[in-house]
């Protein structure tokens, strides 16, 4: 009887991974599979390092989430495909052994992503909450005169207020008030302060990656009730579009290099690297290269840093609280 090739029925283009979760497609295909799934699990990394960094931080870190994630679940599938493979194999040839030997290595292989994926996700969870943290969010850029005045954290977006300020030629001084923040801004925004030779006034707090912005200023000034304070990174402090570890350990290094690079002394840095939290004396800071001068006195006069301290040594020998 002939054959009517118009009753074939249409071949699904998802028979090839319908037959793969079946266990149909061997040991060796679905291997070769699971060497493509985790390849891609590694591009996907690839491109949540560098193509996501020019993002802005909360879609940046948001899509690396994403694609992490599905990354995963694709190199899961794949190593359950291999397990099924395995147990058919078994159970059609009765080689027990080798199909314990795949199931293992399936097993291994996806602890070891799981664990890669978890550590990522975990880290980068802290950062997105900390970008959108509102204490973070809240900062204050105010004109007066000459001054510019910033009040808040140091995020990308309070830095690039900040920037739009500085760009007039007849801004002269930066008066500063903030609990630190991410680095990366932070030294966007030193840049800027050392390339336009602006002064910088630290008033009430300048903490954590405040302090670089303090460095890298030609002029840099206190009053004697500041509180200025090193803080070692963290990684809510990190690099965007950059893996977490990667992203501290960058930024880590970037920050000690920059402070370098503004002329902090080497015993500073050491102090730096060595505590957690290390809130200097008025006299420490002006000694390590980071304060030239003060704004003290009724009325209000700005006095290099040696001569207050030699009028003033008990004060330059405490730090602000």
């Amino acid at each position: 009887m002939p054959v009517n090739l118009n009753d074939t029925a249409p071949v699904s283009r998802f028979a090839p991974l319908q037959a793969a979760w079946r266990g149909e497609a061997g040991i060796a295909g679905m291997a070769a599979l699971v060497a493509g799934a985790m390849l891609a699990f590694g591009i996907a990394e690839l491109v949540a390092r560098f193509a996501l960094g020019r993002l802005d931080d909360i879609v940046a870190l948001s899509t690396q989430l994403a694609t992490a994630a599905a990354a995963f679940l694709v190199c899961l599938w794949a190593l359950l495909c291999l397990w099924r493979s395995a147990t058919r194999l078994a159970a059609r040839s009765g080689r027990f052994r080798l199909a314990a030997l795949v199931k293992m290595l399936a097993v291994i292989a996806a602890i070891v992503a799981l664990d890669h994926l978890l550590s990522g996700m975990v880290l980068r969870i802290r950062i997105l909450a900390g970008r959108l943290d509102p204490a973070v969010a809240d900062y204050r850029v105010t004109r007066q005169g000459a001054d510019v005045a910033f009040v808040g954290a140091i995020t990308d977006r309070a830095v690039a207020d900040v920037l739009r300020q500085l760009r007039d030629p007849a801004v002269k001084v930066l008066r500063i008030d903030s609990p630190g923040g991410l680095i990366a801004p932070a030294m966007t925004l030193a840049r800027a302060i050392r390339e336009q030779g602006t002064a910088v006034l630290a008033e009430g707090r300048c903490l954590s990656s405040c302090t670089l912005i303090l460095a890298a200023s030609p002029q840099a000034i206190m009053t004697p009730t500041a509180a200025i304070a090193f803080h070692r990174p963290t990684p809510l402090a990190g690099l965007a579009g950059q893996p977490p570890a990667s992203a501290l350990d960058q930024a880590t290094a970037q920050y000690y290099a920059s402070f370098a690079a503004y002329g902090l002394a080497d015993w500073a840095l050491h102090e730096m690297a060595r505590r957690e939290i290390w809130q200097p004396t008025l006299g420490q800071l002006h000694v390590m290269g980071l304060i030239d001068s003060v704004l003290a006195g009724e009325p209000r006069r700005i006095s290099p840093a040696a001569a207050y301290c030699a009028t003033e040594p008990a004060r330059c020998a405490s730090a602000a609280r």
